[in-house]
């Protein structure tokens, strides 16, 4: 009896293992092609007028996400709320409250080192022909519906929300953590 118990006990890991790497998998390569309508879309808006810039880390993100848990964490909601607004943050937007929260900040901050090399048509142009742009690889949400990317041209810099819509086209949400340099 205890040799049919740990055979299936064995057979139900294998499966769980099976099934948890397929779904890594699929949702890291759906990422990629998500990652590349992302940038797309993002010089399409600007005319592609712009040499995209690399490396394409998202660290800056990740830093205020933490700063952010760290708030909350330290349950000073005072400031949270303070920089939340200069932030851009609209009270009572849904969508922001369900991305900015204890839930799932460390679900974004894994995504820290996650790569993407950017294949653009700008990417085969001269610098000097363009302006750089800076595109950060996209945090994703857990439901994949809203991704977060940090944007630097010019001497202006912010974090642009974009929402999944139902063609699986990336469209803007909102923009947030504006920065001029």
């Amino acid at each position: 009896m205890n040799k049919k118990m740990n055979l299936k006990l064995k057979a139900l890991l294998v499966t769980n293992m099976f099934m948890t790497c397929s779904i890594l998998f699929s949702q890291q390569n759906h990422t990629v092609e998500d990652d590349r309508k992302i940038v797309d879309y993002i010089l399409n808006q600007k005319e592609n007028k712009y040499y995209l810039e690399k490396p394409n880390s998202n660290i800056y993100l990740i830093s205020k996400l933490k700063y952010f848990k760290t708030l909350e964490l330290e349950n000073k909601l005072k400031k949270l709320d303070s920089v939340k607004q200069i932030s851009g943050f609209s009270k009572n937007d849904t969508v922001l409250e369900r991305i900015f929260n204890l839930k799932n900040y460390a679900f974004l901050i894994e995504q820290k080192n996650v790569n993407t090399e950017w294949k653009t048509k700008t990417q085969n142009n001269s610098k000097k022909q363009f302006k750089t742009i800076f595109i950060s690889k996209p945090l994703y949400t857990k439901d994949n519906r809203f991704a977060l990317v940090y944007i630097k041209h010019s001497n202006i810099g912010y974090t642009q929300i974009l929402k999944k819509n139902s063609k699986n086209s990336w469209v803007y949400y909102k923009l947030i953590f504006p920065e001029l340099f």
